[in-house]
């Protein structure tokens, strides 16, 4: 997953890294299936559904996401 929103489908598998609660310098990481993505107020956001944490849906913003990549298309 690149910074470029427009290159992230719904319905694809995603994983990467994000900051812990969203502004910490402890990266965490996610994977799972876009449902949304979005633009809001602060920039675009995507949507995942994770399937690593009882399957817990989560947003990121996709300037705080570090790094990522798409993992294959469903």
């Amino acid at each position: 997953m690149r910074k470029n929103v427009s290159a992230v489908k719904i319905g694809q598998v995603v994983s990467g890294l994000y900051p812990k609660n969203g502004s910490r310098n402890i990266l965490r990481r996610f994977s799972g299936k876009v449902l949304k993505k979005a633009k809001a107020e602060n920039g675009w956001y995507i949507t995942v559904q994770e399937s690593s944490d009882a399957n817990k849906i989560r947003s990121f913003l996709m300037n705080k996401v570090v790094t990522g990549k798409v993992v294959l298309d469903a």
